[in-house]
């Protein structure tokens, strides 16, 4: 958990995807940054990953890249913790390459679209980063689509039980070899809605956040992070602010104990009557 300077207390540092998830749907975010439920990646989303870290260590000669790669943009928006991960930038006119992988649609044209590209706001999201970190940006993102498909693998691997090696055919994704380069010019008015958004979603997560805590929209047990939380802030404040934080998580706890003694009670029906 981390607090920010004007005071409110969030899971973690905000980010894309966890903007995007909040207001896609905060019962998931709740579950993926309250509870570090970790079962939200897809077999697309960790090929993505291993992509993004092949092209960092010079694989794939032939796909267009600028000098450094994943590079961290951790700024401040209105004092609100924000970080992100840029695949491909280049520091002298900072300048942005995003990489998006996918599968081409049915009749074998791209993913994405010129139209796509413009409604993404992931682009102007980064953009507001390089700005708030760098103090420039430039005026036009980049998105290359790499398309993917779904292949066989000759895979070896050593059998104890057996004392010797096999090997069998493993289904997964490939780059095709396959790409196609989009453009998208972000103007400031884009920036200054990211900023907006940020502000925003903080306040709303801070507060939900903070009902969590209390156990008032939430009937689970109070997460290892939230106890370590209040230890820690009894471990800097002395002795005094100790107790003060011991006692708030009890508090804490009894709340939510009695909540999920009354939610069973609630979900449980009458015995019947013979």
């Amino acid at each position: 958990m981390i607090t920010t300077k004007t005071g409110l207390v969030l899971p973690r540092a905000l980010s894309y995807s966890s903007l995007t998830l909040w207001k896609r749907d905060k019962k998931a975010f709740r579950r993926r940054y309250y509870e570090g439920d970790t079962s939200f990646s897809t077999a697309y989303t960790m090929f993505g990953k291993e992509i993004a870290e092949a092209l960092e260590r010079g694989e794939h000669p032939n796909v267009p890249k600028y000098k450094e790669s994943e590079v961290e943009c951790r700024v401040e928006i209105d004092g609100v913790p924000v970080l992100g991960y840029l695949d491909s930038f280049d520091p002298k006119k900072n300048r942005i390459l995003e990489y998006k992988t996918g599968i081409a649609t049915p009749d074998g044209k791209p993913r994405w679209t010129n139209l796509l590209v413009h409604k993404h706001d992931q682009l102007p999201f980064y953009s507001m980063l390089v700005e708030e970190k760098y103090g420039a940006v430039h005026k036009e993102v980049r998105l290359l689509w790499l398309e993917t498909s779904w292949g066989e693998d000759l895979k070896e691997y050593y059998s104890e039980e057996l004392g010797m090696t096999l090997s069998m055919n493993v289904n997964r994704l490939k780059l095709t070899g396959k790409f196609e380069m989009f453009k998208r010019s972000i103007d400031p008015w884009e920036r200054d809605e990211m900023r907006a958004w940020v502000s925003k979603s903080a306040e709303e997560i801070a507060e939900d956040f903070a009902l969590y805590l209390k156990g008032e929209n939430s009937g689970g047990p109070i997460p290892r992070e939230v106890r370590e939380y209040f230890r820690e802030l009894g471990r800097r404040a002395g002795r005094k602010n100790r107790e003060k934080g011991s006692e708030y998580f009890r508090e804490l706890q009894k709340k939510s104990v009695a909540k999920r003694k009354e939610n069973k009670r609630l979900s449980t029906p009458p015995p019947v009557e013979e």
